[in-house]
């Protein structure tokens, strides 16, 4: 999780020694919840705020965790209506839908929309902005679970 927040920012986001490790799971936990978990006899399922996932060694993050992340002096680049719904779509931004720019050629990026929401990031080719994780890859997880 440590190396994955490094690509985007050499800010703290929370202290390291809070970040636990559940299977393949990352959360942040509080000091208090700790104790009561530790008291609890039975391994946890989860607890605390969940940051992300590892997946074949990539960081599938969180939404609390890219939120967290456009807090600080990462790159990010904003886009309009059309860009964020290209975006959603797990499909690359064009230029022209990018009305706020923040970062350099080849630069990783969050990607935000007119409400400063983070909808995701990717990587900025200096055309157009690829895709590598956004808000709909929950509902398309969904969706396929239950085609299953």
């Amino acid at each position: 999780m440590k190396d994955f927040i490094a690509q985007f920012t050499k800010q703290m986001l929370f202290d390291e020694k809070h970040v636990r490790r559940i299977g393949n799971d990352f959360f942040l936990v509080r000091p208090e919840l700790a104790q009561t978990v530790q008291k609890i006899r039975l391994p946890p399922l989860s607890t605390g705020l969940y940051l992300g996932r590892m997946q074949e060694h990539v960081v599938k993050p969180s939404l609390d965790l890219l939120q967290s992340l456009a807090k600080t002096d990462a790159k990010k680049v904003w886009v309009n209506d059309k860009g964020a719904w290209m975006f959603v779509c797990r499909r690359p931004v064009i230029v022209e839908s990018i009305t706020k720019n923040e970062a350099k050629e080849n630069d990783l990026v969050l990607v935000l929309n007119k409400h400063n929401e983070c909808l995701g990031y990717g990587r900025f080719t200096g055309k157009e902005i690829k895709n590598y994780f956004d808000i709909g890859d929950f509902l398309r997880r969904e969706r396929g679970a239950k085609r299953a």
